[in-house]
């Protein structure tokens, strides 16, 4: 890709990410607990395919304003980090602390955001030590079972 499409992707990115946390053009209100994330139905269905079956299976999701996230497994953590990549079209991500790495990989494997759970299992995979190691097994065979149901 040239310099100037990368320009181009990352002004528009960082103007709709402006644009959404300003409340203009977000449509639709992803609640998870008492945490809200202001966002775009398109953004949404583009970035997740979680977000593509609801509206697409259920299309009164589309004209709701407030999304509920009920799930044992996701944080409010994760979730705010996937719902910031989704806002910036994917531009921000650098700034995902190591300590979240895990509730991203969880949040963005139950919404399907397939690039950032790509991203963050390999970062993961950057942190593994015999100290850590079984934990993240435990979490990897959750995610498992969980994506079986």
């Amino acid at each position: 890709m040239n310099d100037f499409l990368q320009e181009h992707i990352k002004s528009v990115s960082g103007t709709v990410l402006e644009l959404i946390q300003e409340g203009l053009f977000s449509n639709v209100t992803v609640v998870m607990n008492d945490h809200e994330f202001k966002s775009n139905s398109l953004l949404l269905a583009s970035s997740s395919d979680y977000f593509r079956a609801l509206f697409s299976f259920q299309q009164n999701s589309v004209e709701e304003p407030r999304l509920e996230i009920k799930c044992d497994y996701v944080s409010h953590v994760g979730l705010s980090h996937v719902m910031l990549f989704i806002n910036s079209i994917g531009q921000v991500h650098d700034s995902i602390p190591t300590e979240d790495y895990q509730d991203v990989y969880i949040a963005s494997s139950f919404l399907q955001v397939h690039c950032l759970r790509k991203m963050m299992s390999l970062r993961l995979e950057g942190t593994l030590c015999t100290d850590n190691v079984l934990s993240k097994s435990y979490y990897c065979f959750m995610l498992t079972l969980f994506q079986h149901f």
